[in-house]
């Protein structure tokens, strides 16, 4: 339904609320027993659905939901996950064309946005988190083994993993890793 039909149904629905609602009135319906309890009702209603959802709100702080996450956490006994990007290229010169433009300071993610060959370079190369399983074996063994934070621009890795490639099948090259180990479930 376009915007303009809704709005012409909201408005004559409400004259037409307005119009029954006086002719309720002016027959005293608000006056009979049946209608005072059911106004009572969905007063008090109203009232519990109002007083939860402000103290609900002002309960949930960043600090709250973070200390809920982690509790949760505790409780998830879940496979380590690490959080990666690539680009994929087709030769270890161009691997090795892609360090040399990260190490003068390229944006990784528009690096992959403009030049990777990966279906999912729309998103800046961002493979999302993921388990050692998931990801070929080459590329999750070096992910895995770094500390949070570190990344994956060496020269080595490009190289490694642009040797890989060479084989025949491609792989990620010239990565950007940022491992770090979370819950498997997440709580929305």
């Amino acid at each position: 339904m376009d915007p303009a039909t809704k709005d012409e149904n909201v408005l004559a629905f409400l004259i037409d609320m307005k119009i029954v609602a006086k002719a309720a009135d002016d027959e005293k319906i608000a006056d009979g027993e049946d209608f005072k309890k059911r106004l009572t009702f969905t007063r008090n209603r109203l009232l519990m659905d109002s007083l939860l959802a402000a103290k609900g709100k002002a309960a949930t702080t960043d600090d709250a939901m973070k200390k809920v996450y982690e509790e949760a956490g505790k409780q998830i006994s879940g496979e380590q996950e690490v959080h990666a990007r690539h680009i994929l290229v087709e030769s270890e010169d161009e691997a090795k064309a892609f360090k040399a433009e990260l190490d003068k300071g390229a944006d990784f993610a528009e690096l992959a946005k403009k030049k990777s060959k990966d279906p999912g370079a729309s998103d800046g190369g961002d493979l999302g988190f993921f388990t050692k399983e998931q990801m070929v074996p080459e590329f999750s063994e070096i992910a895995f083994k770094l500390a949070p934070g570190k990344d994956l621009r060496s020269r080595e890795v490009a190289v490694r993993l642009a040797h890989h490639q060479g084989r025949g099948k491609a792989q990620p090259q010239a990565a950007g890793v940022r491992p770090g180990s979370r819950p498997r479930s997440r709580p929305m």
